[in-house]
């Protein structure tokens, strides 16, 4: 059975921290990242009837951000070094053997993050990520111009990374005694 809409943007947003990591890594421009990272979210709601269950998608999620990293890194500079393929491949497995503990602890994270958005940053997610829209197409539905939507979304990636990574200091207990 196929995964739906609704477990792919949940599932992208539990493995955004991740992700992001793993593809700056191979592309080393974290706005590059980004933009592959949202290609990422587009090619999975796209392909989610190809994708049988959850952790089909995740391995899928994983498989994708490094094929569009190394595409993107390619294209940005051909001069620029990639690493060896054993090296993205001891990450992957690293990445693989840890997974599912560490998703359910940050898919929590980031749903208390999602909760705490304002009306407008949460509309700009849901266009973004559950309709797929991007570009002008994501700045007319926003009501504003794409520069205004890019940087509002930036913001957000931004103040939900922070969030989630406050969230999960709390869920470790590594958070000191002041808060």
């Amino acid at each position: 059975m196929a995964v739906n809409e609704e477990l792919v943007v949940r599932e992208l947003w539990r493995q955004r921290i991740r992700l992001l990591a793993y593809i700056e890594v191979i592309v080393r421009d974290r706005d590059l990242a980004e933009d592959v990272f949202q290609e990422i979210g587009v090619a999975a709601l796209t392909k989610r009837d190809q994708i049988n269950d959850r952790e089909h998608l995740v391995r899928w999620l994983g498989q994708a951000a490094r094929y569009h990293g190394l595409t993107a890194a390619r294209n940005r500079s051909r001069h620029h070094r990639l690493f060896d393929s054993r090296v993205l491949d001891h990450i992957e497995a690293m990445w693989q053997r840890d997974e599912p503990a560490a998703a359910d602890v940050s898919g929590a994270a980031l749903e208390t993050c999602l909760g705490q958005l304002t009306g407008y940053n949460r509309k700009l997610i849901e266009l973004r990520y559950r309709q797929g829209l991007t570009g002008s197409a994501l700045a007319e539905a926003a009501g504003r111009s794409k520069n205004t939507v890019y940087v509002a979304l930036a913001r957000v990636h931004k103040a939900l990374a922070e969030c989630v990574t406050r969230e999960l200091r709390r869920a470790d207990g590594s958070e000191g005694a002041s808060r």
